[in-house]
């Protein structure tokens, strides 16, 4: 499911333990509000199912020229690992991905 918010297409993507987090991978920041970050994208709007407490960004700015360009290094992790619960991404497999990908670099 998408939508627009300030002008970025933002994905509802993360749903777990009664919070609800649209993120926009248009903006390839993985932080958000109070606790939350490590999804593909900045959280620009956070919910509770069981409160009204709610968090949303209401203005962003950049400063002028500022062209935002996608990461081009890294251990890349793929929406199925992110979403799929029987894929645990944890110390163990960030340890093999570095190995494996610093291999491919040597």
């Amino acid at each position: 499911m998408t939508r627009a918010s300030l002008d970025f297409v933002v994905n509802e993507q993360w749903k777990k333990g009664g919070v609800i987090a649209w993120f926009a991978v248009d903006l390839p920041f993985s932080t958000g509000p109070e606790r939350y970050y490590g999804l593909p994208g900045l959280i620009l709007d956070l919910s509770y199912t069981k409160s009204s407490e709610r968090y949303w960004l209401k203005e962003i700015s950049f400063p002028e020229g500022l062209e935002l360009k996608p990461p081009t290094g890294g251990i890349r992790v793929t929406k199925h690992e992110i979403l799929n619960p029987n894929h645990r991404i944890d110390k163990k497999w960030l340890k093999k991905e570095r190995n494996r990908l610093n291999m491919e670099v040597n």
